[in-house]
């Protein structure tokens, strides 16, 4: 008589520690020890053909039948999951792609408002600061790790969030001891430290990282200086008065005791340069000069009666002038100051400086 050879049948695999596998096998059990393991520190089993994994390894399972036939088969015990990520933290609102073996497993998270993970991606996105557990699980064996979401740092609510060209400002985040730099917009502004200066309008993107590696961006507006005129630099004769206009800013004020007056006449009595200040609604400050020169007027002298026919001399302080007769009718004058009498009457001589600056005399 030959009798069948059973046949095993089920899954052959498992991880260790982890669920048992149900194997099974055609024809009749033997009445005592129908299942056996060749090393069952790998895997053990029942009467009934449950296989326990207990370590890495494989052993041989054998199955007996009432007739004495017997067939085996080899069971493979893998190892038990383990997280392979090395690191664990991340800021709020950021993700991390967590790793494990052996692959095939799913990933999961307790309900948390510290975060969600992708069950098959092993993705996990962080919401808020905190830490939470997170389980790796496959055949029945699982792994955890903690993964600590920090919280994002803040930029300071009384820090300023605008400059003027050439102003500085402190910028203010917490926690402290983080590191400031600037993400965009290097052209308007210049970073030394925590202390940022304006150098030309437009916006600049600064950010901080803190020691855990999180971020805030905070844009900072460059405002650009008003163009404050004080006018063009003017000249006048001593004694003279001029005015003043200043433009180019919402509020303007004069040095040398003018104030906010504008237009201002002033007398200078010698060459002066005056300075306005101008500051537009941003609270930005600039500042012009005009000068205004103050020229010495020239004075004649000499006879102030001349005969028909005859002559007379007249000089002046001032050298460099030029000479003039207002009617050569009465009398003409030459260049060097002489002046020749031609009929009786009255006549203004008067002497010209290259300033306009001028003396008449009669």
């Amino acid at each position: 008589t030959v009798y069948a050879k059973p046949v095993i049948s089920g899954t052959l695999s498992g991880i260790a520690g982890g669920s048992t596998v149900s194997l099974s096998a055609t024809g009749t059990a033997a009445a005592n020890n129908p299942w056996t393991s060749s090393n069952t520190a790998i895997a053990s089993v029942s009467a009934t053909g449950v296989v326990t994994p207990v370590s890495v390894g494989t052993a041989d399972i054998t199955f007996t039948n009432s007739n004495g036939c017997s067939a085996t088969a080899t069971f493979t015990v893998s190892a038990a999951p383990s997280i392979t990520s090395t690191t664990t933290d991340i800021c709020a609102g950021g993700s991390i792609n967590l790793t494990a073996t052996p692959t095939g497993g799913t990933w999961s998270v307790p309900s948390s408002a510290v975060g969600s993970i992708n069950a098959s991606t092993g993705v996990f996105t962080g919401s808020s600061s905190g830490s939470v557990v997170v389980t790796y699980s496959k055949g029945g064996a699982s792994a955890t790790t903690t993964v600590t979401v920090n919280a994002l740092p803040v930029y300071s609510t009384t820090a300023p969030t605008s400059v003027c060209v050439g102003d500085a400002i402190t910028l203010s985040a917490t926690p402290a001891g983080g590191v400031w730099s600037i993400f965009s917009g290097s052209s308007s502004s210049s970073l030394s430290g925590s202390t940022l200066t304006g150098s030309g309008a437009g916006t600049t993107v600064v950010r901080y990282t803190d020691g855990n590696g999180c971020v805030v961006d905070q844009s900072i507006t460059v405002n650009g200086l008003p163009p404050v005129s004080a006018g063009v630099d003017q000249s006048i004769c001593s004694g003279e008065s001029v005015t003043l206009t200043a433009s180019g800013a919402s509020s303007l004020s004069w040095d040398n005791g003018i104030g906010a007056t504008n237009p201002a006449t002033v007398s200078p009595t010698s060459t002066t340069t005056y300075e306005v200040t101008g500051t537009d609604g941003n609270g930005c400050v600039n500042t012009d000069q005009v000068i205004v020169t103050v020229n010495d007027v020239p004075s004649i002298s000499g006879a102030t009666e001349v005969c028909a026919d005859a002559t007379i001399t007249l000089s002046a302080d001032i050298t460099g002038g030029t000479w003039d007769s207002d009617d050569d009718g009465v009398a003409t004058v030459s260049a060097g100051g002489v002046v020749t009498g031609v009929s009786s009457g009255t006549v203004d001589i008067t002497y010209t400086m290259s300033t306009g600056c001028k003396d008449t005399y009669s």
